[in-house]
């Protein structure tokens, strides 16, 4: 099946469960025609499909409680109820049980192909295998020894990162902190509104509740399309205050494999299970993820890394990731004896062939323009 047959299929099951954005699905596949990796990260649905087909060994393998969407870009910082700063996983709209190996071909296969970006070579690592054995070397200790990642007293380095964020950039100069507020000051007003999604809003808020405008921003790319409304709060105790629901459905990876009519939501249940220090402003209600924004709360993009950070950092990705799998007892000793049964080039092999096939499904959507 060609990648176009896919999109088409997939979005009008997508337009079944969600109030599509039209305007926003075309600036979507405008985006994914940017490079490769914008690719990847808008099509976990056509992943998914190509997973089935050409990854049967790797499909086998033991299952866990998965991100599914899992790329370089889906990690960030939050605030936990402590109020330190947090780092980890920042996305689970596709969240679902799979093959655990699922989502460490495809962080893999996002490394590679952020790595061929010229504008993007942000990491220190520059071979297939140094990409794939830092991430295997952090998931396997991460299922040996768990632990969420606090940007307190310890990961000195992901602090600075973080630090790094806020430093003007050399294309406009401005810092995160200011791209934030001016960002956040000129959303354009929200327009059908549903009184669900104002009481989800409203109920977000710390009390006293703030005087709050609803806008429409248009963020991240896997979910382009979908309904997202933001309220922000220019003014409460001298700061300003922003919290955001986005619309979600049943993962692409369920529709893939015929599964599509089901309904569960696996949000909720995978933020509870990971072992991360929670951030207590993420929820979600009926179809609805709700969360803080602030400038220091959200993914860290492959801008905001410095150049000596490339195998701590993906060594970093692959334990957060068995954080997030959170694997025990059986399940945890099941994935470890296939872990090693599995040739030491396994990973490498597959994230080439898949982005070899993601290649492919990429020039056909330049070609079509």
């Amino acid at each position: 099946m060609s990648f176009a047959t896919t999109t088409e299929r997939y979005e009008h099951w997508l337009d079944a469960k969600l109030d599509i954005n039209r305007d926003e699905l075309k600036e979507k596949r405008r985006r994914m025609q940017e490079d490769e990796h914008s690719f990847l990260r808008g099509t976990f649905y056509r992943w998914a499909v190509l997973w089935q087909k050409h990854c049967p060994e790797c499909d086998r393998a033991p299952s866990v409680l998965g991100v599914g969407d899992l790329h370089v870009e889906n990690f960030g910082t939050w605030r936990d109820a402590d109020g330190r700063l947090a780092w980890g996983v920042n996305d689970f709209d596709e969240a679902c049980t799979l093959p655990y190996t699922n989502d460490l071909v495809r962080l893999a296969t996002s490394a590679i192909l952020a790595l061929s970006e010229a504008n993007r070579r942000k990491l220190t690592v520059r071979t297939t295998e140094e990409i794939c054995n830092s991430i295997l070397a952090g998931y396997r200790e991460g299922l040996e020894h768990p632990e969420p990642f606090v940007l307190a007293e310890r990961h000195a380095w992901l602090r600075h990162i973080v630090a790094a964020m806020f430093e003007p950039k050399n294309g406009d100069g401005k810092s995160r902190y200011t791209r934030f507020i001016e960002q956040m000051s000129s959303l354009p007003p929200a327009t059908r509104v549903k009184g669900e999604v104002a009481e989800i809003l409203r109920d977000a808020f710390p009390r006293p509740i703030p005087v709050y405008a609803l806008g429409h921003r248009s963020a991240g790319l896997g979910s382009l399309g979908r309904q997202r409304f933001t309220a922000v709060a220019n003014d409460w105790y001298g700061g300003i205050l922003v919290r955001e629901v986005k619309a979600v459905t049943t993962s692409s990876w369920l529709w893939a494999l015929g599964q599509g009519s089901q309904t569960t939501i696996h949000y909720n249940r995978i933020i509870k299970a990971a072992l991360r220090a929670p951030d207590p402003t993420l929820q979600v209600r009926g179809g609805w993820v709700i969360r803080r924004l602030a400038p220091d709360v959200g993914k860290v993009e492959l801008q905001d890394m410095p150049l000596d950070t490339g195998e701590d950092l993906l060594r970093a990705m692959g334990k957060e990731t068995a954080n997030v799998h959170a694997p025990t007892g059986e399940s945890l000793k099941a994935v470890l004896k296939d872990l090693d049964q599995r040739p030491p080039t396994w990973l490498a092999d597959v994230a080439v062939e898949m982005r070899q096939r993601i290649r492919k499904d990429w020039e056909e959507l330049k070609d079509a323009g």
